[in-house]
Formats: C-alpha cells, sequence, structure tokens
C-alpha cells in the first residue's frame, strides 16, 4: 500500500524528483518491517524520519508524511497483525526445522552443481590440453603431419604434393651478388632496354621463424642449376634477393606495396610479388631457382622490351611468370602490381588460390587485358619464350635449348606446411587459452565438500 502510494504522488509534476522520493521510500520500508516484530521501534524510526523530514525541502517533507500517515494507518487498523504472526511462525520450532532442511537441500543442490561443474571444466582441461599437445606437435613437425595423412584435419583440400629436397645447403654467395650493386654501377643493357642482370629469389616461409638462419643458401641442386646461369651467361650480373632485400626495395621504391606483402600468407606469393616489382623497378631476366640453363639467352632477348614464358598448360594458364625478361618500367608491370594490390589476403586466409591471386593465372589475366587495349604498333607489345626451349630444353627449328624447367615443386609441400603450422598455431592459442581459464576457474571457485 505504502508503495503504491509513493508510486502514485511520484507522478503528481514531481517527476524531476522521482529519484528522491524512491530514496525517501527506502526507511519506510525498513519501518514497516520493524512493525512487524517491535511496533515502538517502527514508530520511534517512524517519528525520527519524520524529524528529518522537516529540515529537508517541502517535497521530502510532502513523501514523509505520506508514508507517516499510511504506516499510523496500518498501526491502528490492526494491519500489523498478520505481520507480526507470520514472524512467530517463523520463530515456532517445527518452522526452524523445516527451514534447516530446506537449507539443507540447497546446500547439497550446490555441492552437486559445484562438483559437476568441476568435472566438465576438468575435462574441458584435459581435452584442451591433449589438443595444445598435439597442435604444438603439428607446429613443429607439419611434414610428418603431411606424411601421416593427418593434414586434411587441419587444412581441408591441402596439396601434400611434395618434391623438396634434402640434403646439404650450399652458400650463394659465391655465385651472385647483392642487390646493392645495382645501385653501385652501370650495367650493360641489350637492344630493347633489358639490362644484363639475372634476378633469382630465395624467400622464407611466413610460419618458419627458423628460416632465417637459412638465409643466403639454397639446396644443392639449386645451387647447381643456378651456377648453370653463370656458365653460359658471361657478363651477365646475377643478384640474389632474400627477404630483407625485398622489404628495403618495396619500402624504398614502393612503399604502399609493403603491407600487401607482409600480409601474404605464403613466401610463393611474396616471390610472385617481388619478381614483379624488381622487374618493374630495375628490368632485367628472372628465372625461378629450378631453371636449369642450356645455353646463353641474350640473343632471344635481344629486341625485345618483355617477354614471359608462354605455358604448354593452357587449362590453367595462358603463359608461366618462372621466367621472364624486362626493360625497366614496362607500363604492363604498373597493370599487374595494381590487379596484386587489390587482391588482399589475409594471414589467416586458407580458402586462397595462390595461381589466380598472384600467380600465372593472374599474370595471364592482366597480359590479356594489357594487349587488349594495346595498338598493334606500340613498342610496349609483350612476345613470349616459346615453352620447348625455354621450359623443357629441347631444340627446335628456332634454336637450340635454352632452358629446362625441373618442376622442383618445392613450393607445394611449403605451402601445405604453412597451412598446417597457421591452423596448428590457432588451435593451440584457442586451446592453451581454455586451459588458462579453466585452471583460473578452479582456483576461485569453492572446492565441494
Amino acid at each position: 500500500v505504502y508503495s503504491r502510494a509513493m508510486l502514485g504522488c511520484c507522478f503528481i509534476n514531481l517527476q524531476r524528483r522521482c529519484l528522491l522520493i524512491g530514496v525517501a521510500c527506502l526507511p519506510w520500508a525498513a519501518a514497516l518491517k520493524f512493525l512487524g516484530n517491535d511496533a515502538t521501534a517502527g514508530i520511534r524510526i517512524l517519528v525520527e524520519d519524520l524529524r528529518a523530514a522537516l529540515r529537508a525541502t517541502p517535497l521530502m517533507c510532502i513523501a514523509v508524511a505520506s508514508g507517516f500517515l499510511i504506516g499510523t494507518s496500518l498501526v491502528s487498523s490492526g494491519a500489523v497483525g498478520p505481520i507480526a504472526a507470520a514472524a512467530k511462525r517463523r520463530d515456532e520450532p517445527g518452522a526452524q526445522q523445516e527451514r534447516q532442511q530446506q537449507q539443507q537441500h540447497q546446500q547439497q543442490r550446490m555441492v552437486l552443481f559445484m562438483r559437476s561443474l568441476h568435472a566438465v571444466i576438468i575435462v574441458a582441461v584435459s581435452l584442451s590440453g591433449v589438443i595444445c599437445v598435439s597442435s604444438a606437435v603439428a607446429y613443429i613437425a607439419p611434414e610428418h603431419t603431411i606424411d601421416i595423412g593427418l593434414a586434411v584435419y587441419w587444412t581441408p583440400k591441402v596439396n601434400t604434393v611434395s618434391r623438396s629436397y634434402a640434403g646439404k645447403r650450399r652458400d650463394v654467395k659465391a655465385i651472385t651478388s647483392a642487390p646493392s650493386v645495382l645501385h653501385e654501377q652501370k650495367i650493360r643493357t641489350l637492344p630493347g632496354g633489358v639490362p644484363k642482370v639475372m634476378h633469382q629469389i630465395s624467400l622464407c616461409s611466413p610460419t618458419a621463424f627458423l628460416c632465417h638462419l637459412d638465409t643466403g643458401t639454397v639446396p644443392a641442386p639449386n645451387f647447381a642449376w643456378m651456377k648453370s646461369w653463370n656458365e653460359f651467361n658471361p657478363g651477365w650480373l646475377h643478384v640474389f634477393w632474400t627477404d630483407d632485400d625485398v622489404r628495403l626495395m618495396l619500402s624504398e621504391a614502393h612503399p604502399d606495396a609493403l603491407p600487401v606483402y607482409d600480409a601474404y600468407p605464403h613466401a610463393v606469393m611474396k616471390a610472385d610479388m617481388a619478381r614483379a616489382y624488381i622487374l618493374w623497378t630495375f628490368g632485367g631476366l628472372y628465372a625461378d631457382l629450378d631453371f636449369e640453363a642450356k645455353s646463353g639467352i641474350g640473343p632471344d632477348v635481344a629486341g625485345h622490351g618483355l617477354l614471359i614464358l608462354d605455358s604448354p598448360y593452357k587449362k590453367w594458364e595462358d603463359v608461366q611468370n618462372s621466367l621472364m625478361a624486362s626493360r625497366p618500367h614496362h607500363p604492363f608491370w604498373k597493370l599487374l602490381c595494381q590487379k596484386m594490390k587489390e587482391r588482399r589476403v589475409g594471414s589467416y586466409d586458407f580458402k586462397i588460390s595462390i595461381f589466380s591471386a598472384t600467380g600465372p593465372s593472374l599474370v595471364s589475366r592482366c597480359l590479356k587485358d594489357f594487349m587488349s587495349k594495346l595498338p598493334a604498333d606500340s613498342p610496349d607489345r609483350i612476345d613470349r619464350f616459346p615453352s620447348d626451349r625455354f621450359m623443357k630444353g629441347t631444340n627446335s627449328s628456332e634454336g637450340p635449348a635454352i632452358a629446362v624447367h625441373h618442376y622442383d615443386h618445392s613450393w607445394f609441400a611449403e605451402d601445405a606446411q604453412d597451412d598446417v603450422r597457421r591452423a596448428a598455431f590457432l588451435a593451440m592459442s584457442g586451446s592453451l587459452s581454455v586451459v588458462l581459464g579453466s585452471i583460473f576457474l578452479l582456483c576461485i571457485l569453492p572446492k565441494p565438500s
């Protein structure tokens, strides 16, 4: 009754002071509670509050006076009787025993709940611990995860083709130069504008933290194939690019491309972008590490502004970016690099096609777009290396074999290992968070008796 009376007062032009009236209701509610046990104490509280209200605002005086009238009416009308009777019933022995039984029942339910909660937490810790340990093992040894056929549980549709070469690695400093020489010495050019410089790239996997220990080295077969280019092309400058060299070049010449480059989840995607920017900036000849030279390439490059390897696999690609020669600042590279920057790939994007994002499929599409808008007599025309002489290593009527592509396919295995490491890192991070959170809950929750 008192609450309803105060609520009615709140809506009689007292909207701005509803909070004060609500606060004033609290001591009266306490007074009514005391009336059930000790009418004298309740009346004393009412009188004290009334005296205090006389020194407050008129609005508070009205609220307190209303409460006083309601409280006294309850006392005089005998409404306090049921409250006192209920208090007496609470003091009876039977009622106390019933309350004790209810409390025991509640305690038993609470103990059962805590035991169940502890069991669930322990199971979660155990399962998460197993997942965390297995993820750590998969991260450390992804190649074994692939070999035993568990890669499908980590990364669906992962390509486990692996022909990477095991064995000793060779340092390439003796047969190549650092990219800094491109700024230090003048490089001769062939007719058509292609500089006599050959670029080759070896980048570390973004997920292999110890890969940088092998910077500047390649497997022994790749070392022999790299050396063949020096033997058949004397007078050419052979430049070897590492991760630090590529990032330095991009930060100085193309800073807008560096965030896209750093976000690529695979080393081959970084290499696809790096070769395009290198040829755009410096020009020259680019060849993958699994190309072996069979004869000099200079006469076939002379007179051309841009040459790209023709692909025999027309079902998937028109050209390949594994062997290319270009003069500096050819407009085709601007188009290709722009397409790469538009197609952003996240570090944990598993559903990507490397061929379409940065590889031969993208180069083929850009080549088609570029040639469709190019006049027939333009000096920026793009020619092709025939696949029989420059990929298969066979002679033809046009000339002798220039190079053979050994199709190392090591990047297939590297990409599969990257996917396993990234998936393992996510699983390891999530399971470790569950373990730590569960242990924290076990520490703060009361132990069931």
